[in-house]
């Protein structure tokens, strides 16, 4: 996988070759590549590979069969099926081969054969059709812009348009990255004049338009009923294997970022049962001085019970947010919550790399599919099952140190009258636009179903993570964000997923025997907290200026002194609505960056 770029003269005019070498001068980040061009009449493709998978092309260009021509960043896990389907004899076919001769065969319902993570784009020189599609959850990007009479298409914005020196942003953006609490929506850009493709859709362009279409989404009407509680555990384990072993494909070792925690310790244990021919490795933070954050009993314990020698501990008490402020993080085309972290996540990525990974697996995304939340007991209550909903509450209750009362109140009772989702760190009037944007969620009357959408809906927070890594040569990969069994989880019934207050049910009843007890049995998860303290108080001489006069209140959006005033008690240890908040910091410092 890789990155791809282009642009397609919708007049026909032949496409000067400067415009074609802008942009490949702009994607210089990505290292350990091989590059790949085409440029005949009013089109240019550029494809950037990062060499992970196994399959070689034939020769040293762009790929294609009679007119198509593609360029792709693209791993497809249903190959065996696909080969079958289209008849084709060589099992070793590339992975932007077989997603053509999917075009060819079935053109634009091609989307629908295809499972895993791409980006593509076709070009049709006897039509002068350009074919651009995006994965089921958008896991791959696909920027596009309009200029003048030309299409110009990109996995990296800055290949397609200037980031710097910024004197119009479009405000719904950044409206909606505050609303989602640092996710952006999937469809704009913090520039207006550039576009996303949105995850699930294809776009088909010709001399005259611009179509998008969208072919995915999930359908929370959607629901599995199995007779017994064994057919979902062996359902589940059959998609879950799937999805780990795919994530294995490649020609060099796998590391596995491995916390201490239930997702990214299955995600091992699977990978090590199905004896993949890759080298594993863990890379597996840990905490000398913060012993609340340090998980090594846990991940020990794992290692032990596989007699695991090729693990690596990266100590990470001094990888404080904002590290080295107001050099903490790399140039970046978009803002990201995650790039207050960047020291811990670069380093990670680098121990990878030392040890010779060519592609990471990490449990990222495991809380979001499974889907906990608070809201769920309002579905006992909704369909009368009074008891289950009792004792339900009760467990919630003593979790999470509440009373009954106010976790009746605040779960229940707001749900029914729409009050029980907090206002943000946007202005009122800002607030109620965001919410009119995000109509199609609010179809969802049930607010434990509208909560597991929304996590599904704004899982995909992965540009920092997919930056650092493809710029050491590594390709990054998420088993738990398989389209297959995202949708299998989102459709199952709830206690499934969480019962007597316990989550991932379905997860540890899949695992068991695979994973050590003291890991099976754990609730709650260990605290980093300390790392943005100790950032805020270490960094702040550099910082406090920055946020006395902040952009995001000029624009209108937010309260600058109460946005001042909240980022300056979680430097004294306070920490209250931090992700929403911690989310306007690092898009407030993005944004100066970037603005003239």
């Amino acid at each position: 996988m890789g990155a791809i770029c282009g642009v397609y003269n919708q007049n026909l005019v032949p496409l000067n070759p400067e415009e074609l070498n802008r942009m490949s001068m702009k994607m210089n980040h990505y290292k350990e590549k091989t590059e790949y061009s085409f440029r005949r009449g009013p089109i240019g493709l550029i494809e950037i590979n990062l060499n992970v998978l196994l399959e070689k092309r034939k020769d040293n260009k762009i790929i294609n069969f009679e007119e198509y021509y593609i360029v792709a960043d693209c791993r497809i896990d249903n190959k065996k099926n696909l080969i079958r389907e289209l008849e084709i004899i060589d099992s070793q076919i590339s992975d932007p081969e077989l997603i053509l001769l999917s075009y060819m065969k079935w053109k634009e319902r091609c989307v629908h054969y295809l499972i895993g993570d791409f980006t593509f784009t076709i070009w049709n020189s006897k039509e002068n059709v350009l074919f651009c599609a995006r994965d089921h959850l958008g896991m791959r990007p696909l920027f596009y812009k309009l200029k003048k009479n030309s299409f110009l298409f990109a996995t990296d914005i800055r290949a397609i348009h200037n980031t710097f020196g910024i004197t119009n942003w479009d405000t719904d953006y950044l409206a909606d990255f505050l609303y989602k609490k640092g996710m952006p929506n999937d469809f704009d850009t913090p520039y207006p004049e550039v576009k996303q493709l949105p995850k699930g859709s294809y776009a088909i362009i010709t001399p005259t338009k611009v179509s998008i279409c969208r072919y995915w989404k999930l359908d929370y009407k959607k629901k599995i009923i199995y007779k017994d509680d064994m057919a979902y555990v062996e359902h589940f384990t059959e998609i879950f294997k799937e999805a780990v072993y795919q994530r294995m494909r490649g020609n060099g070792a796998v590391s596995i970022f491995m916390s201490g925690g239930l997702d990214s310790t299955s995600i091992y244990a699977q990978a090590k049962k199905l004896q993949h021919p890759n080298t594993i490795s863990t890379i597996s933070c840990v905490f000398d001085e913060y012993k609340e954050a340090d998980e090594r009993n846990y991940i020990t314990a794992m290692l032990e019970m596989y007699k695991e020698n090729n693990y690596h501990f990266l100590v990470s008490d001094n990888y404080w947010i904002l590290k080295n402020f107001p050099n903490y993080a790399p140039e970046m085309d978009e803002p990201n919550r995650n790039a207050l972290s960047y020291g811990m996540v670069y380093n990670s990525y680098l121990m990878a790399k030392k040890n010779g990974a060519k592609i990471a697996l990490t449990g990222y995304a495991g809380d979001q599919v499974f889907g906990y939340n608070p809201y769920y007991i309002t579905s006992y209550l909704r369909r009368l099952q009074f008891g289950d909903f009792i004792n339900e509450a009760k467990l919630l209750s003593k979790q999470n140190n509440d009373t009954l009362l106010w976790t009746v109140k605040n779960y229940v009772l707001k749900t029914f009258k729409q009050q029980h989702e907090p206002p943000t760190i946007l202005l009122p009037n800002i607030h109620n636009m965001c919410q009119e944007r995000f109509q199609e969620r609010n179809q969802i009357k049930d607010p434990g179903i509208r909560a597991h959408y929304d996590y599904i809906d704004q899982s995909q927070n992965l540009y920092l993570r997919r930056l650092v890594s493809e710029s050491l040569g590594i390709e990054e990969r998420h088993p738990f964000l398989d389209v297959r069994l995202v949708e299998f989880l989102f459709s199952i019934p709830l206690e499934q997923k969480i019962k007597n207050a316990e989550t991932k049910v379905l997860l540890r009843k899949s695992m068991k025997n695979l994973l050590p007890s003291t890991i099976l049995n754990q609730s709650g998860k260990a605290s980093t907290n300390m790392l943005l303290f100790q950032g805020l108080r270490n960094e702040w001489k550099q910082l406090q200026p920055k946020l006395k006069s902040p952009i995001l209140a000029d624009l209108g959006l937010i309260d600058g002194s109460k946005f001042l005033d909240k980022i300056t008690r979680y430097r004294h240890g306070e920490l209250t609505r931090g992700m929403e908040y911690l989310s306007a910091l690092q898009l407030e410092l993005w944004l100066q960056e970037h603005t003239k």
